[in-house]
């Protein structure tokens, strides 16, 4: 194999969208082939016996993590498709060119990047710091705090425990190919983003999310395109000067051409710390209005990064300057500093049906450095609400 760099992460309309890509320096982190392959740990789930779960029609683990990955195949005008290797016994993760899926029944916290209790599953990305490709990925179900199975009968629909596999396993598929959420806001009253497979939440029961919904299309037919997309074009940007001491987020309005609805903007950090993504509030032809969050940005001159796929885009250099309390200085050294990005977790709904239910942490890693052949050290930070976890009796 080769012993190059990598980075680990998990660890996103009619006139909006909020898809969020995990980005560094205006590349997004994405799969270099079109042909994918995974492999699904033979042992299964112990909440399975000879293919069933505990109730109604049986249906396999593998047969609702393959059904979960087809959502993602069958696109329009996306180039993906995947293999399944055949299902062996696997006894570790990481960096080994074998992107597996596994259900761990015991010593959950004890797995090497330490998920807490409440994490319902984990996805590992493994890329090249130098251009984001993704080249490991591995999934890991919870399964020794949580009961899985296929939920096809109304008494699982309605249930505080049983937790579908596919509906799980769909978003979890969208950080294995490179997406962050669609929104991380409890109390989210856009619904395109709330029902959207890659919203942060869910809960027993659920299964709706195993569809993926307008905004999971555009972010998986912006990064992975089976066709020629035509690169937009920035005319002018208002506006160019935000001072960060004073808001907590900016509105900045982008006038050019060819602006569809899978375009996505970017800032660029020009270090490991990720790329800043804004959320296109107003978007026609022409002009873009996006959104934009301060919080986390030191005084300097940004990039901003105008993209309809990540072979198609426009940057714009120095586009943005901030003024903050600090200075956001940019790596030194060969490694740098990580931070979390535009990953992370999803976690308890009280929106959900399931409100009297138990909720659950689909959870998504921040950014892990790997250095060739040894662990050199883990970066975990989850912000203040995602530790909360909560019970909801």
């Amino acid at each position: 194999m080769n012993k190059e760099l990598v980075a680990l992460s998990l660890a996103f309309f009619s006139s909006s969208h909020a898809f969020n890509l995990i980005s560094f320096d205006g590349k997004p982190t994405k799969w270099g082939n079109s042909r994918i392959n995974y492999i699904v740990d033979s042992r299964g789930s112990p909440d399975f016996s000879n293919g069933c779960d505990s109730d109604g029609p049986c249906e396999t683990e593998r047969t609702a993590i393959q059904k979960a990955f087809a959502s993602w195949a069958n696109v329009p005008g996306v180039n993906l498709t995947f293999g399944e290797n055949r299902p062996q016994a696997i006894s570790s993760t990481g960096y080994d060119g074998q992107n597996s899926i596994t259900f761990v029944s015991e010593n959950w916290g004890g797995l090497s990047f330490r998920p807490p209790a409440g994490a319902l599953a984990v996805t590992i990305t493994t890329y090249r710091l130098s251009d984001s490709q993704i080249v490991d990925a591995d999934m890991h179900f919870n399964n020794q705090y949580f009961t899985w199975g296929v939920v096809n009968t109304a008494s699982e629909q309605k249930s505080s425990r049983v937790v579908d596999i596919q509906n799980v396993a769909a978003h979890e598929i969208g950080h294995f190919l490179g997406l962050g959420h669609s929104s991380e806001n409890y109390a989210e009253s856009d619904m395109s983003l709330y029902l959207a497979t890659m919203f942060f939440a869910s809960g027993p029961g659920e299964t709706f999310r195993r569809t993926l919904r307008a905004d999971d299309i555009a972010a998986i037919q912006h990064l992975y395109p089976s066709s020629y997309v035509v690169t937009p074009v920035v005319d002018s940007i208002y506006p160019d000067e935000i001072d960060a001491r004073t808001t907590g987020s900016a509105t900045i309005t982008i006038d050019g051409n060819y602006f569809l609805d899978k375009t996505t903007v970017l800032v660029a950090r020009k270090s490991s710390k990720g790329d800043v993504v804004a959320k296109i509030i107003n978007r026609t032809e022409h002009s873009l209005e996006v959104e934009l969050s301060t919080y986390g940005l030191g005084t300097g001159d940004y990039d901003i990064i105008v993209a309809n796929s990540p072979s198609a885009q426009d940057r714009i250099d120095k586009a943005l300057a901030v003024t903050s309390y600090y200075t956001d200085d940019e790596d030194t050294g060969e490694y740098g500093n990580l931070n979390s990005g535009n990953g992370g977790g999803c976690v308890a709904n009280p929106n959900s049906p399931q409100s009297l239910a138990q909720f659950i942490l689909m959870f998504g890693l921040p950014f892990i450095l790997f250095f060739p052949g040894r662990l050199q050290g883990v970066i975990l930070r989850v912000r203040t609400q995602r530790n909360n976890y909560k019970k909801y009796n």
